[in-house]
Order: C-alpha cells, then sequence, then structure tokens
C-alpha cells in the first residue's frame, strides 16, 4: 500500500509552486501542476517519489523516484522579440518574397514545411535588410520562414501559391 506520494522541483527560481493530486491510488492515476516563475527561462527537474509501506525484505523496493526534465521559456519575450524582426511581402507569395530586415546583421533565412523539413535555406550578408527570396523551387503550400541572425530567431507563416 502506498504511504506517501510528494513531487518537488529542483530549481525555485525556475518552477517554485508543484502540485500532485492523486485522483486514484488503486489504479495508480495522479496529476502533476506545476507553474513556471513568471520571466523566468531555464530548466528544473521535477521529481515524483512514491513511497509505500511494502519493506525492503526479500528483494522489495520501498521508494521509486521518477523525474522529469521542464524547460521553461518566457513566452512573452518571445512574443515581444518576434514582433520586430522582420517582415515579409507579398504574402501568399508566388514567384519571390522580399523579407525586410529590422537589422543589418546579416543571417540566415531558412524556409521549413510544416513537417519541419528544411526546403531552402538562403544566406543574409551583413548590411542587407531587404531580401528577395526566389520560391520557384517549392511547392505551393504552406511553410514557416525563419530568420536567424544569431542575436535572435524570428519565424512567420509563409504562403506559395
Amino acid at each position: 500500500m502506498i504511504s506517501s506520494i510528494t513531487a518537488a522541483s529542483s530549481n525555485q527560481s525556475i518552477i517554485s509552486d508543484v502540485n500532485l493530486s492523486v485522483s486514484s491510488v488503486t489504479s495508480g492515476t495522479a496529476t502533476l501542476t506545476y507553474t513556471p516563475v513568471t520571466g523566468a527561462n531555464g530548466v528544473a527537474i521535477i521529481s515524483v517519489t512514491v513511497v509505500d509501506n511494502g519493506g525492503t525484505a526479500n528483494g522489495g523496493v520501498n521508494t521509486t523516484i521518477m523525474t522529469f526534465e521542464v524547460q521553461v521559456v518566457d513566452c512573452q519575450k518571445l512574443t515581444e522579440t518576434n514582433k520586430a524582426q522582420f517582415s515579409l511581402y507579398p504574402n501568399p507569395a508566388t514567384d519571390n518574397v522580399t523579407v525586410s530586415l529590422a537589422s543589418d546583421k546579416g543571417g540566415i533565412i531558412s524556409v521549413v514545411d510544416l513537417q519541419g523539413r528544411l526546403v531552402l535555406e538562403q544566406t543574409v550578408a551583413a548590411g542587407q535588410q531587404d531580401v528577395l527570396v526566389n520560391l520557384q523551387s517549392i511547392a505551393k503550400g504552406a511553410y514557416i520562414l525563419k530568420v536567424n541572425n544569431g542575436t535572435y530567431s524570428s519565424t512567420a507563416e509563409l504562403i506559395k501559391e
């Protein structure tokens, strides 16, 4: 019989509030919820410890620990960063799309399909802000266009007609 179930975070500055709700001990079902600290970024390990009163005699196991790694990203910062990094037009596009960058640092423009496969990649030279991307080699459909300049990475949906 289970005598206790507990949960804890390894990094209180990332996840300080961990709650474990056991809905049925007989079926082994439990609900684990956690609340990341506002503005936090990083990794925390959540450990769930189950202790029973069966003892350890004859090779028995009294305690079982299950761990979960949780990566926390401050989505508010991502949204604010993503807004101002580039624009693209026309969208939907047919043969070409212009990517207008907010920075002149250069970088890489990538186009991936909705399965995550890279279908097109173009290097942007430092000082270049309006970049013409040739879409003639890719099929009609929906894609994700990503701009990465080493400082930021930003994405937008691209439709090829």
